[in-house]
């Protein structure tokens, strides 16, 4: 069986990606055409009515919620996660792969898209109103405290470089790609910077391992060169070599 995985460069699919390389699971990524808004459109608009990335079809039942998708193919594969229901370990890693989805890959849509949520804001990203700046401003406090709780919890990995010890999770690679986000991204907005976080690998050491770790692994780069990004992806990232129109399109 092929899994279909409609994507665009550097968005959330990345995640997806990476996992099904590490799977070793047959794929083929359909890209959607941001700069168009092919994804706000039929017949995309079926698939996922948020019009979000990605949308993975499993024959012919698409799953849409990036999180979603891991634990659907991890569990498929029997890898990535722990299997055993009801366990302290399997409740621990649902633990932290869905508040990686909902409080930490969440509020960095709103670092990016922080006009989406406030009301009669028609400028877009670059004309910040004073609404805006108060929303970034808790925002950024909020992704300080995800980044300081997830160097204290890969602290406590004193024998692997992953966030539950030497063995891979899904989580592993959702966190990786959110750091490179982080760094990346909010160089984008011109009136960004002075609000995001400083996150930066050489002063967080367990972020470094573990983003070393991931860094060195075959099925990053075949994911992530599929989508024209050059090494380094997590520690000194750089974008896709791609139109601007095609990355963080609304």
């Amino acid at each position: 069986m092929t899994y279909r995985l409609y994507a665009a460069p550097d968005s959330a699919n990345i995640v997806i990606q990476m996992i099904l390389e590490e799977l070793g699971l047959e794929h083929e990524v359909l890209w959607v055409n941001r700069a168009v808004q092919e994804h706000r459109k039929e017949p995309y608009l079926s698939l996922n009515p948020q019009g979000l990335i990605p949308v993975l079809l499993d024959e012919d039942t698409p799953i849409y919620e990036t999180a979603a998708i891991a634990l659907h193919l991890s569990d498929r594969a029997g890898k990535l996660a722990p299997q055993k229901a009801g366990s302290p370990e399997r409740a621990t890693f649902l633990q932290w792969l869905f508040w990686i989805s909902n409080s930490y890959h969440s509020d960095l849509r709103t670092l990016f898209y922080s006009h989406r949520h406030v009301a009669a804001c028609e400028g877009g990203a670059e004309d910040l109103t004073a609404a805006q700046l108060n929303l970034l401003e808790g925002t950024k406090e909020r992704l300080c405290k995800h980044i300081t709780m997830v160097e204290k919890q890969l602290s406590k990995s004193i024998d692997g470089p992953f966030l539950f010890g030497p063995k891979m999770t899904v989580a592993d690679l959702y966190l990786g790609a959110c750091s490179r986000w982080l760094m990346l991204y909010p160089a984008k907005f011109p009136s960004l910077p002075q609000t995001h976080p400083r996150f930066a690998p050489n002063r967080l050491p367990y972020h470094r391992r573990l983003l070393s770790a991931l860094e060195a692994l075959p099925s990053v780069h075949r994911a992530l060169g599929s989508n024209n990004i050059k090494p380094p992806f997590f520690l000194d990232p750089t974008g896709p070599n791609v139109d601007a129109s095609a990355v963080l399109g609304e």
